[in-house]
């Protein structure tokens, strides 16, 4: 709900000696009246007139009327998922498949939805992003790697989002596109990147 704030630059102090100096200014003015007014007459006049002046003199303290409304934006963690070919390469030390689910079913990448509303994307050559991650979301099938291509599209998604990390997981071989480092760079929010083979 919106909050309604008031605020004077003046001091208490000097508010007091304003109320007081328009009562006394009115009263002064109406105190001898042509023709002659009526007690209940002149005691509307005197309090119209020191209300008036007291406005002028508030004026002076530079009134400020504020109306405050509060949101919360839930932080946003973007999990970018390599999903070319080269993670279905099975090397001397491990299957990648094998090795990228592991890792997108670890507790580490778990814990990231009590951090903030974790967003995943698989990339190779564009990005696709998902509503929520599964096994059976993974196609491996992508002819290129292209990480900056990955980066610049989260940097245009977190224009409408609170973008707060991105993590990264990919074998680190980019086969397209610029240095990844530069997008990153311009994306303003900690990358961290966890290698795969």
């Amino acid at each position: 709900m919106p909050e309604v704030q008031f605020s004077l630059s003046l001091k208490i102090l000097s508010v007091i000696l304003a109320a007081a100096a328009s009562i006394g200014l009115s009263l002064f003015v109406y105190r001898i009246t042509v023709p002659p007014l009526s007690r209940r007459l002149k005691t509307v006049l005197v309090s119209l007139r020191s209300f008036g002046l007291f406005l002028v003199f508030s004026l002076l303290g530079e009134p400020l009327l504020s109306l405050v409304t509060k949101s919360v934006e839930v932080p946003v963690v973007s999990v970018l998922v390599d999903n070319s070919r080269s993670m279905t390469i099975r090397d001397s030390r491990a299957d990648r498949k094998k090795t990228l689910l592991d890792v997108l079913q670890s507790a580490p990448v778990k814990e990231l939805a009590s951090i903030g509303t974790p967003h995943y994307g698989l990339f190779s050559d564009q990005v696709r992003w998902l509503s929520s991650f599964s096994e059976d979301s993974l196609s491996l099938d992508g002819d290129v790697t292209d990480i900056s291509s990955a980066l610049k599209t989260t940097r245009e998604q977190s224009r409408t989002a609170n973008l707060q990390a991105v993590v990264l997981v990919s074998d680190g071989n980019s086969t397209t596109g610029s240095s990844p480092l530069y997008e990153a760079d311009d994306l303003g929010v900690p990358v961290f990147t966890i290698g795969v083979g």
